[in-house]
């Protein structure tokens, strides 16, 4: 995948697979990029998609490691 990174577009790899009982979907993502001063940076994250039994909410919790720290969200959708 590409992605935008410090006004640059950087290369990555996403690997993608289903739970083992298929109710997630489960993204990883690695990138690396080259900061202004030549350091080498490197980002993981980790993506679940969760779609509940009756089909009424998703679920997408994310979290991204960079040398900034972990950050974590969840955003939760409910069909009305």
């Amino acid at each position: 995948f590409t992605m935008q990174m410090m006004g640059n577009s950087q290369k990555g790899k996403r690997t993608t697979k289903w739970s083992a009982d298929g109710s997630a979907l489960e993204i990883k993502e690695t990138a690396s990029f080259q900061t202004p001063d030549g350091n080498t940076v490197n980002t993981e994250g980790n993506i679940k998609w969760t779609l509940s039994g009756d089909g009424k909410t998703l679920t997408i919790e994310q979290t991204r490691t960079s040398p900034r720290g972990t950050q974590t969200t969840r955003r939760v959708f409910n069909k009305q």
